[in-house]
């Protein structure tokens, strides 16, 4: 299921979040449904975000290295949403790209706004926000997940008591709303 055959949906609420999100997630962490089935997919994900301006410079993706990031990231926003020490080789992993990030230029004037980023990668965008959510206790302690249970979506919760429990309500919500129902009406515990 790529995105040639679904829209790509925004609700992580930051870069790194929608990135991870670009696969759907087992309960026991393995990828369920591929969004980054090809290069092409690749472009609309950024086309979707806005990004692709500031990220397409004409070099094949390497689709294999963005899917072991978004392996690595995955556990480390997991481990702190669930409050665990996160796996000590995705941490040094994520520290070795994000020192690679430091020698980017980002403040470029372009066309009088001198807050675009114009020579960045597709990685440093997603590093950039990582590091941004991680370094910040206010953004991670509001990082949630998706209590869909094929879904595994992340999300920043940004709803008034922090109690969002879906990536969408739309999809995983009345989903979850149908199963209740349904056990409900069949005197049936609920799945």
């Amino acid at each position: 299921m790529s995105y040639a055959e679904v829209p790509v949906r925004t609700v992580g609420g930051r870069l790194a979040l929608d990135f991870l999100n670009t696969a759907d997630w087992s309960q026991d962490g393995a990828v369920i449904h591929e969004k980054l089935g090809c290069e092409k997919d690749v472009r609309r994900w950024t086309d979707a975000l806005n990004i692709t301006q500031f990220v397409d410079d004409g070099r094949a993706c390497d689709l294999a290295a963005l899917r072991d990031l978004r392996a690595e990231l995955r556990e480390l926003f997991l481990s702190a949403v669930v409050g665990r020490a996160p796996n000590a080789v995705a941490i040094q992993q994520i520290n070795d790209l994000l020192a690679l990030t430091a020698n980017t230029s980002w403040m470029v004037r372009v066309a009088n706004q001198p807050w675009l980023a114009v020579e960045s990668s597709l990685l440093d965008l997603i590093l950039t926000s990582t590091k941004a959510i991680l370094s910040d206790p206010r953004e991670i302690g509001r990082v949630g997940m998706c209590a869909g249970p094929e879904c595994g979506w992340f999300f920043l919760d940004e709803s008034r008591n922090r109690q969002r429990k879906w990536c969408m309500m739309e999809t995983c919500g009345n989903r979850a709303k149908a199963r209740r129902y349904y056990a409900a009406r069949t005197d049936q515990p609920e799945p």
